[in-house]
């Protein structure tokens, strides 16, 4: 390994060791398991850059390993601390927090908020009996609800998620800057970083790693755990599927349908809805003209719903201009049983699926297009309906984007009593 070729491999291996320590971690675990998946994460991380020290010394490489230390990680200096803490010190002081939130189209509660340490760790499932008095309040025949779970440092209060990634990122993007700068390339770093890039510590969305969705019935006293996937294009782990990119970059697929963002984006989901099954896709544009795409699945409402909702808490906190939302909405025979029934039952009775595609913006504008699934195969079908253009007022999705459209309302009546 003392080649000039390999120079770079240990320091992609102490990465890949890092990462692969974070994987372990996970929320359901014991204390005394992440504690020591954080620890050896640390440990690992910081390793990168003394074994980079080490290959590069009797080099030419060094001033430009400085150069791009200094760079892109003059601002992890939290990670130098915790690895000096938890290799010379104490174990990482690990705090937990699991919030229960229930879920309706038009509204979420937080029903349950618990606070745990290593010292009086109780597991999920003793949290979300104790939460069970109040989702039965709420509808008799079933209710969704999510438990988010966010780690904190016990003596700083620093969330634990909101820091990692943004040293994942730093350390990925020095790292892949020195491998394209430094000129010998060599095979083996080449396929260590292959497996770095789709590592899932890297290619997982945060929410997979810290909530979970469920669905409770009341009469039968059962929850179930909603299966669902996502994915994230970022490097930091914990990004949306595509994280901030400039709207300049957003492609257009039919030259008769793109004359603004939100026909731009019911043309880019057309066609691929042609090829592929429909699952909900948000996306949101900025007022610096930049946007990011979050695109799921699950087997129930409950991610739908929080995702929604989460998207109308990001409208209040960050600067959106625009949010669109496609969706496949079923459309069921109108039997009064029908009220009384699961909606997993519900949906296998389900007549015709449609494709909705909704807009709203922070002037309260609204635009709808629904699409019939299986006239997706026929352009002729696909052309008059385009054609014809949208509904200027939300129709199917009002519903649905109604958190979205108040937080929307709430900022613009802020921002209106400012002025």
């Amino acid at each position: 390994m003392s080649s000039e070729q390999d120079l770079l491999y240990p320091a992609f291996q102490k990465f890949y060791s890092a990462l692969s320590s974070l994987e372990r971690f996970r929320k359901e675990k014991s204390f005394f398991e992440n504690i020591s998946s954080l620890d050896t994460f640390f440990s690992e991380f910081r390793n990168v850059t003394f074994v980079l020290q080490k290959s590069l010394a009797h080099t030419g490489y060094m001033s430009l390993y400085e150069k791009l230390r200094n760079k892109y990680l003059s601002e992890l200096k939290w990670f130098v601390e915790n690895r000096n803490e938890t290799t010379k010190e104490h174990p990482f002081e690990l705090v937990k927090k699991i919030e229960i939130t229930a879920y309706m189209p038009w509204g979420s509660f937080e029903i349950l908020e618990k606070q745990f340490s290593v010292n009086d760790d109780q597991p999920l499932v003793s949290v979300i009996d104790e939460a069970k008095t109040f989702l039965n309040k709420i509808n008799p025949i079933e209710v969704f609800f999510s438990a988010r779970f966010l780690f904190y440092k016990q003596t700083s209060g620093e969330n634990v998620f909101t820091k990692i990634p943004q040293g994942i990122k730093a350390m990925y993007e020095f790292l892949t800057e020195l491998y394209k700068q430094i000129s010998n390339k060599s095979q083996l770093t080449e396929n260590l970083l292959d497996l770095i890039r789709t590592h899932s510590v890297i290619c997982m969305p945060q929410d997979m790693l810290l909530v979970n969705d469920y669905v409770y019935y009341p009469a039968e006293n059962e929850f179930e755990m909603i299966g669902r996937w996502g994915f994230s294009m970022d490097s930091s782990f914990g990004g949306k599927t595509l994280p901030r990119t400039p709207l300049k970059n957003f492609p257009h697929w039919y030259k008769d349908l793109g004359e603004n963002n939100f026909e731009r984006f019911v043309a880019m989901h057309i066609a691929m809805r042609t090829k592929e099954e429909i699952v909900p896709v948000f996306m949101l544009i900025f007022q610096d003209d930049t946007y990011e795409i979050d695109m799921f699945n699950a087997e129930n409402k409950t991610t739908l719903y929080r995702k929604i909702h989460e998207t109308a808490k990001q409208v209040l906190n960050d600067n959106v201009k625009e949010v669109f939302l496609e969706y496949s909405m079923l459309s069921m025979p109108n039997k009064p049983e029908m009220l009384n029934m699961y909606s997993k039952d519900r949906q296998k009775l389900a007549e015709e699926e449609w494709l909705v595609l909704v807009k709203v913006d922070d002037q309260l504008n609204e635009e709808e297009y629904r699409l019939y699934v299986p006239g997706l195969k026929c352009p002729g079908y696909i052309a008059n309906e385009i054609k014809a253009g949208s509904n200027k007022k939300l129709l199917y999705g009002a519903i649905n984007m109604l958190p979205i459209i108040q937080a929307f309302k709430q900022k613009k009546e802020k921002s209106a009593q400012a002025e």
